[in-house]
């Protein structure tokens, strides 16, 4: 009975040809990434963070570059439309993208119980981009044809590098390589959950080949450091009585642009207007 009833519901899928092309579009995000950090600790303002410490009070947003490499894959469905929404496309977006997060810090008033002046951390990591992005493809006469897509997925890091900077030029700067290893004892999870937002035009070279531009937006949720286990890697000893951390971690608002090239998505005009 199932076999009948799968082998009807596939006869019935491939008669209205619902799922009419199979779609692959390549590209390359480039951007700015708007950091947005965290930490608490006591009343008093003072918590540790791994190998130095900080005034949680005193730490600020950062914006750093990222860029990818992503290979959005999937179907189609023509909806018969040669004005208007005339598509939806239904894409895996997987790839490469290189993600980075940290925070800048003030220099402390009293900077002088410090043996080590922190002006800026910031980590890169490697990262495995893995989501599902659902666009609609909108055709508008004289207009280039244009996609809005809005998906999410995960970021996992496999390796990544991490770099500190002194205010004081009397302490060397620090930069940590940092294996999959060392991030899954760093952080709570070592995945970053994300949503997407992207607005893309589609400039026709052939039929069904055409070179892609636009812009993105995504948010990335919370990268949260396992405190417990930073602080017990803390060999540092205060001059004076500093409550350890009970938070830290930093999520991130990007926004860049795109370029790339579309296979297998037909042109949706029609042919006197795509000439």
């Amino acid at each position: 009975m199932k076999k009948i009833v799968l082998t009807f519901a596939l006869a019935l899928v491939m008669q209205t040809k619902a799922f009419t092309q199979f779609e692959i579009n390549i590209t390359v995000p480039f951007g700015a990434s708007f950091i947005i950090p965290y930490a608490e600790g006591s009343d008093d303002g003072m918590v540790q963070v791994r190998p130095y410490s900080i005034d949680y009070r005193g730490i600020e947003p950062a914006i750093n570059l990222n860029i990818g490499v992503l290979m959005q894959i999937g179907g189609g469905f023509d909806l018969g439309n040669e004005t208007g929404v005339t598509s939806i496309s239904l894409l895996a977006d997987l790839g490469y993208y290189l993600k980075s997060f940290g925070a800048a810090f003030k220099k402390a008033d009293n900077v002088n119980l410090f043996p080590i002046d922190v002006k800026e951390e910031v980590i890169y990591l490697h990262t495995l981009n893995l989501g599902i992005i659902p666009k609609i493809n909108i055709s508008i006469p004289n207009l280039t044809p244009f996609s809005i897509g809005l998906g999410g997925g995960v970021k996992i890091p496999l390796s990544g590098t991490r770099y500190v900077t002194m205010y004081s030029r009397k302490v060397d700067d620090i930069e940590e390589k940092m294996s999959y290893k060392d991030i899954k004892e760093t952080f709570e999870y070592p995945f970053i959950p994300y949503i997407k937002l992207t607005m893309d035009s589609s400039f026709y070279v052939s039929k069904s080949i055409a070179l892609v531009y636009g812009v993105y937006f995504s948010y990335d949720f919370p990268m949260k450091y396992d405190v417990d286990k930073v602080n017990a890697k803390n060999n540092y000893t205060p001059v004076m009585p500093v409550l350890k951390l009970t938070e830290y971690g930093s999520s991130s608002f990007d926004v860049g642009v795109m370029f790339g090239i579309s296979f297998g998505r037909p042109d949706p005009r029609p042919k006197k207007e795509a000439l």
